[in-house]
């Protein structure tokens, strides 16, 4: 009942169709994202579009393997009815038989976890804030003192182009390629308002912090923020997404931080009382000898 289906092969509006109704429906899933941020990328199909994998893959030496695209935190099996452990094995089973490595993230239980945190915006700001931990109140009363300013005129362009100053270095293996395609990723999402952006800058109009979210019908993804030095003194950041709360609150999205293992980083988003949800990431290596032992100390 799973069929590998090539891209050519696929029925994106029943692709996309499945995304929207499933019960863990994620905008990374959507044909529009995989085709804007994959290289190449195919399916596995249950049924008649009732569940669907993406299957993002390259091809070195002869041997396709399946990798994580740039800025797509997690990928994974879609489906109408929550998937259970008979079903994800199905799956696996099934793209096990079509590539023999994988470094991927995904919603399929493994045995390393990883922490997201989201936060679900459907009582008020009052309502919400009233959870606020003592640190974030604390920021909060310190940054009021700042005259702050929330600005929502900006375009992806100006975010991408602030987070690349500040962290490119420390993501090694997002190309220039990657930036390119997630920028138009971005411009096309804000046409259909599926993205956009908000800065703090202080009264003299100095850029503090920034965000660059994107945005379905469930979800608000902060997918880029950026904090400059001047920021953190004033606690611009926590500044930002108060306001980003109180700017969507009542509207039954759900706001997700997307995580991080940075402790600093968890910190910061544990401050305003998170949902903890999980993704995972999955490793295997069936590559032929002795490709096998070579791959387990170099790059494919």
């Amino acid at each position: 009942m799973i069929h590998y289906l090539k891209n050519s092969e696929i029925d994106f509006e029943k692709w996309d169709a499945c995304v929207a109704q499933a019960t863990n429906s994620l905008i990374y899933g959507y044909a529009f994202y995989l085709n804007a941020m994959s290289e190449n990328w195919d399916a596995l199909v249950f049924g008649n579009y009732e569940a669907v994998m993406p299957l993002v893959w390259r091809k070195k030496k002869g041997i396709k393997y399946l990798y994580q695209p740039a800025f797509t935190q997690q990928l994974g099996i879609f489906s109408i009815t929550a998937p259970d452990r008979t079903m994800e094995n199905l799956f696996l089973e099934a793209l096990k038989k079509k590539f023999c490595f994988a470094e991927i993230f995904t919603n399929i239980k493994c045995r390393e976890a990883l922490p997201n945190y989201i936060l679900p915006l459907t009582n008020s700001y009052t309502e919400i804030s009233k959870n606020y931990s003592g640190d974030l109140v604390k920021n909060l009363k310190k940054s009021q003192k700042y005259s702050l300013q929330y600005i929502t005129l900006h375009t992806p362009s100006d975010a991408i182009n602030e987070y690349r100053q500040m962290y490119a270095q420390r993501l090694e293996k997002v190309s220039e390629n990657d930036y390119e395609n997630f920028l138009g990723l971005c411009n096309y999402c804000k046409t259909v308002n599926k993205a956009f952006v908000r800065s703090v800058n202080g009264p003299d109009k100095e850029l503090l912090a920034i965000g660059l979210f994107l945005k379905d019908d469930r979800r608000i993804y902060n997918v880029m923020s950026t904090t400059t030095e001047a920021g953190r003194k004033c606690s611009a950041n926590h500044w930002l997404f108060d306001n980003i709360i109180r700017e969507f609150a009542g509207t039954k999205l759900i706001l997700d931080f997307e995580g991080s293992i940075v402790p600093g980083i968890q910190k910061f988003y544990s401050n305003f009382k998170p949902l903890a949800e999980n993704y995972y990431f999955m490793r295997y290596n069936n590559l032929p000898l002795p490709l096998r032992w070579i791959k387990q100390k170099s790059n494919i």
